[in-house]
């Protein structure tokens, strides 16, 4: 199962929630800070060794995400260095723009890696959650077994999940 890290702002809380479950109906493997930490957990601990275990990282930016300080911008950071480990053309990181939010121009100094260095996914057109089931899938065509170069049917599998 795919192991998707989900980093967002508070403020986009909700759309990220709306996002998680569609993944998971989709039969990803997501992860929550608000669903996966547990209370009691000391999440400066849990969150980094949340984004070392996942297989894609999604950093979920908004109009507001991208000016705010903070933890968010911390995992944003530490996913860089994390894609100077990964053989180049793996996909790890996908930016989703949850609205029509300019991609920060975040760098990794020491590498060379930047977020706007990777292709987007804009979530709020009709076909972005399609988009981004599709680029998840492709950096795992080998371990799913699937031919990923036609296109890919993005259904929800479960009613109560309405698609984006």
């Amino acid at each position: 199962m795919i192991r998707i890290f989900l980093a967002h702002a508070s403020e986009d809380k909700e759309a990220v929630t709306h996002l998680y479950q569609c993944l998971k109906a989709r039969g990803f493997q997501p992860w929550l800070d608000k669903v996966d930490l547990l209370p009691g957990k000391n999440w400066r601990t849990e969150i980094p060794k949340a984004i070392k275990n996942s297989d894609v990282f999604l950093a979920c930016l908004s109009q507001q995400s991208i000016q705010k300080r903070g933890y968010i911008q911390r995992e944003f950071r530490m996913t860089l260095n994390a894609m100077a480990d990964r053989p180049p053309g793996q996909i790890f990181l996908i930016p989703v723009r949850l609205d029509d939010c300019q991609i920060p121009e975040l760098r990794q100094e020491e590498y060379g890696i930047s977020l706007s260095d990777y292709q987007w996914v804009n979530l709020f057109e009709s076909d972005g959650f399609e988009r981004l089931v599709k680029g998840i899938e492709a950096g795992f065509a080998d371990v799913l077994g699937k031919s990923i170069q036609g296109s890919v049917s993005v259904q929800a599998t479960s009613p109560s999940v309405a698609p984006f």
